[in-house]
């Protein structure tokens, strides 16, 4: 049997019949996920330890809490920025 190492036969190659688009929105998704959790989770993690150790619940808690936030939205904006340019691209 000859293999074919045509580009429209390999399922690997973007097109519209292997459904890469679904696979692409899934894998943005999936960044987008861990853009928000990932400093949400972790910085408020951090302030629950300093508070736990300096006695001051929930002052860096919530100071924890914010900044992972406002670091999450900030990187949910830059991705958006880039997915909007490459969409611009097409």
């Amino acid at each position: 049997m000859k293999r074919d190492d045509t580009a429209a036969s390999d399922s690997r190659v973007p097109n519209a019949d292997n459904g890469s688009a679904g696979q692409m929105m899934w894998l943005t998704l999936a960044d987008t996920t861990w853009r928000v959790a990932v400093p949400t989770v972790l910085l408020a993690g951090l302030g629950i330890i300093v508070d736990k150790k300096l006695g001051t619940m929930p002052l860096y808690t919530l100071i924890g809490l914010v900044v992972g936030l406002v670091s999450a939205g900030a990187l949910v904006w830059s991705q958006l920025k880039a997915v909007t340019k490459a969409e611009d691209k097409k």
